[in-house]
């Protein structure tokens, strides 16, 4: 069975994005280029995307129009792979989505089916909402945590509609030069 793994970054304290959506706190020069390697190396094993209504209008906007650069870098090579990736948005709202890759569903059956059927892992983009939705649904089986040193007390917390305990578990852990963690758990049954 393909598995679902929610990749995000987020600070010590859990927020994804400050009150007014601020991401300044992630990236860190050096090691962006090692961040993209890693990024690289899990799409490998990817085959879809899945968003939330929330995320899914920006992050479409800013990889389409990357996808037409004469440039040569990591973003630009995100863009293609993106463009050639199925993606699932998720929303009740939402009756049709623009770029030509996506496919509005309505619940999250529709990704439980998805998980079942034959492929690559999936890979849940975000956001939040949709992140604590489908650990609710019990429908996630790895969180792939980019944990940044840095408390912003405020903000967009990555969990905060989970409804019930979760157990996790360690399957890998590493830490940058800067100080950043990078976690990998699987999620208990």
């Amino acid at each position: 069975m393909r598995k679902v793994i929610v990749m995000m970054s987020t600070t010590l304290d859990g927020h994804i994005s400050g009150t007014h959506g601020e991401l300044d706190w992630i990236g860190d020069g050096d090691e962006d280029k090692d961040a993209w390697k890693r990024v690289f190396e899990f799409l490998k094993d990817i085959d879809a995307c899945v968003l939330g209504r929330g995320m899914y209008a920006e992050y479409a906007q800013y990889w389409t129009s990357l996808l037409d650069s004469q440039e040569d870098n990591d973003e630009v090579a995100y863009a293609r792979w993106a463009d050639r990736t199925p993606h699932y948005l998720v929303s009740k709202t939402v009756d049709k989505a623009e770029w030509k890759n996506t496919r509005v569903v309505r619940d999250l059956e529709e990704i439980r089916a998805l998980k079942q059927e034959p492929g690559k892992d999936i890979y849940v983009v975000g956001g939040a909402t949709l992140v604590s939705s489908l650990v609710n649904a019990g429908l996630v089986d790895e969180l792939h945590l980019s944990v940044y040193p840095m408390v912003i007390g405020k903000g967009k917390a990555l969990f905060k509609d989970v409804s019930a305990r979760h157990t996790l578990q360690l399957i890998e852990s590493k830490n940058s030069k800067s100080g950043r963690l990078l976690l990998k758990y699987r999620v208990q049954a």
